[in-house]
């Protein structure tokens, strides 16, 4: 779910809020969970790792649930590489009663020519009911860096402060646009720090974490400021954003000015 941003909408927000509720309503709906939802390993070229997962089901009828992986985010320079040529699920197929807990158990054999990372999606598909036209998947991710040959970099192109579009709202919708240029995926944490023209500080908003932007990608953080209070004059927003490495933290300030009736102008510092 990475799409370009050239304007930070609160649209967007409710895109990433409905695709969580979704995750729980499919949960519920295929009457099984899986743990963890997210796997990242390191692993170096020509060698190999083991892990697992755990599926429950949470209904109250037997299922049998099949599992399959396929690529996810493929890097330009592991074009080629097939999902069956470095990843192997066992068992394909569990037959669950109710309350049962059953391991899956995957094995990654990285090639010798795979650099940055290979990203798999795990979808693990329980049987559908003959009276149900719903067939719900539930899927879980697995990152594999390729040690050695990782390159994080990140950058931060923009940042913006807008307005609530809600009449009479005095919230601001703060963001941070991460570009990653790097071969791995990222997953950014950060904040912004308001300040005025005396460098006083005003405000700190911590941004959403947990959502990847890929190698050659961007993806928007957001934060909140709740019945926010801005007089009039110039101020200044100050990024600060962690995507992994330590020794290369990203920040950017940039400046902006509200008007008397609250209105905000964006600029540079």
């Amino acid at each position: 779910m990475c799409t370009r941003v050239s304007k930070f909408q609160i649209t967007t927000v409710w895109a990433l809020t409905i695709t969580l509720c979704l995750l729980s309503v499919n949960s519920l709906l295929a009457g099984i969970t899986v743990e963890p939802v997210r796997q990242e390993i390191k692993v170096s070229a020509g060698k190999e790792a083991q892990g697992s997962y755990f599926v429950y089901n949470v209904g109250k009828e037997p299922t049998r649930v099949t599992v399959a992986p396929r690529d996810w985010f493929v890097l330009e320079e592991n074009k080629g590489i097939k999902i069956d040529s470095w990843l192997r699920i066992t068992p394909q197929e569990v037959d669950l009663e109710p309350g049962e807990k059953r391991e899956v158990k995957y094995e990654v054999a990285v090639p010798t020519r795979a650099i940055g990372e290979l990203v798999a999606m795990v979808s693990f598909v329980p049987q559908a009911e003959e009276e149900s036209a719903i067939n719900v998947v539930f899927s879980v991710s697995l990152y594999v860096m390729i040690e050695g040959t990782e390159i994080l970099k990140g950058e931060i192109s923009k940042v913006d402060i807008r307005r609530w579009e809600k009449e009479g709202s005095s919230d601001l919708r703060l963001a941070v646009l991460v570009e990653n240029r790097g071969n791995v995926h990222l997953r950014p944490k950060g904040k912004i720090v308001i300040e005025d023209r005396k460098s006083k500080e005003i405000k700190e908003v911590e941004l959403t974490y947990g959502w990847p932007v890929y190698p050659g990608k961007n993806r928007a953080y957001f934060g909140d400021w709740k019945g926010a209070s801005l007089k009039s004059g110039k101020y200044k927003a100050i990024a600060t954003v962690d995507y992994g490495d330590t020794e290369n933290i990203l920040k950017k300030t940039v400046s902006f000015e509200v008007d008397k009736k609250g209105n905000i102008e964006m600029g540079e510092k």
